[in-house]
């Protein structure tokens, strides 16, 4: 009797903790995005000049629609803690400001600037239009770009920065 007990401890308890393991997103071998826009297939932004490193570090590029009003100023500063929040993992990021004039940042010792032209801007939108859509705004997102230079997914300034940190630290185990 004790025999069939220990038996069945060993063949039913496996099979519920996998059950568990399966069913829940910490077993998934790819690490799942949750919050933002994930892009089917990846961007590739060699192509089109635009946010290009000589490094192969990841990427957070932030475009907002006014060059800079305070609103893009505390979004800068919530990505400036996110870069750090990740460094201090050991996962360092660029943390860029791609817009379309040249742009006033108070403090900007550790936000990379980039200027994009109008052509640059359009061929982004175009590669990024969705079947059935008219057009991609571009603006007021945030970008994440990996190693590779691919823009993979995206979010809105509107999101907030700890679903993004969430994310990227699931992406970058």
């Amino acid at each position: 009797m004790r025999k069939k007990y220990l038996i069945s401890l060993f063949i039913v308890f496996p099979l519920i903790v996998g059950f568990i393991f399966y069913s829940y997103y910490f077993y998934s071998p790819m690490p799942a995005i949750r919050h933002g826009v994930l892009l089917q297939p990846p961007l590739d932004t060699k192509n089109l000049n635009m946010f290009i490193t000589n490094d192969q570090r990841w990427q957070i590029a932030y475009v907002p629609s006014v060059c800079c009003n305070p609103v893009c100023g505390k979004e800068l500063l919530q990505l400036n803690q996110l870069q750090k929040e990740l460094a201090k993992n050991g996962k360092p990021i660029h943390l860029k400001l791609v817009a379309k004039q040249a742009c006033e940042v108070h403090d900007s010792t550790h936000i990379f600037m980039e200027a994009i032209s109008m052509q640059q801007v359009k061929q982004f939108q175009a590669a990024l239009t969705q079947p059935g859509e008219t057009t991609f705004d571009m603006t007021d997102k945030i970008y994440i770009i990996d190693s590779q230079q691919k823009v993979f997914v995206y979010y809105s300034s509107k999101d907030n920065p700890t679903d993004i940190l969430h994310d990227l630290r699931r992406v970058l185990i």
